[in-house]
């Protein structure tokens, strides 16, 4: 990112892209937060599968492979609930890319104001976000 030939021209650009980046940071809130805690309320009866209750299995007279898997329940829960997992997890992925934008501003804007500012710091912001909002969205469609 190239730096603005003088102040007033930074300053400017920080006029035009403050509110949007206000925006994208109180979406990010948003987003983040509710899709976590709905997802969260959605889930909090789900049947776990515990690394203990595998061990107990062992004990069980016969092979172990003949026992049905734990996770069947699981699978199955999900599989009704799959709008309650998908829905969330979309919206977290999106609130991480409005931070994403949030937070590229906030660098460029130190960027301009301190020249000793990595310039490595002004990407992070967007790779991270990016990543995360990936990550959120792709991975709960292919958990679903």
């Amino acid at each position: 990112m190239a730096l603005p030939d003088n102040p007033q021209q930074q300053l400017d650009w920080e006029a035009r892209q403050r509110p949007r980046a206000a925006v994208a940071a109180a979406a990010a809130g948003v987003l983040i937060i509710g899709g976590q805690l709905f997802r969260g309320a959605a889930f909090r009866d789900a049947p776990r599968a515990d690394v203990l209750d595998a061990f107990e299995r062992l004990q069980a007279p016969g092979p172990v492979e003949r026992q049905p898997s734990l996770q069947i329940q699981v699978a199955e829960f999900l599989d009704d609930r799959m709008m309650s997992f998908l829905i969330p997890s979309i919206a977290e992925g999106l609130g991480y890319f409005c931070l994403a934008y949030a937070l590229t501003f906030l660098a460029a804007a130190t960027r301009a104001r301190r020249q000793q500012f990595p310039k490595i710091a002004l990407y992070l912001p967007a790779i991270g976000g990016v990543l995360m909002g990936v990550v959120s969205i792709v991975g709960a469609i292919g958990l679903v």
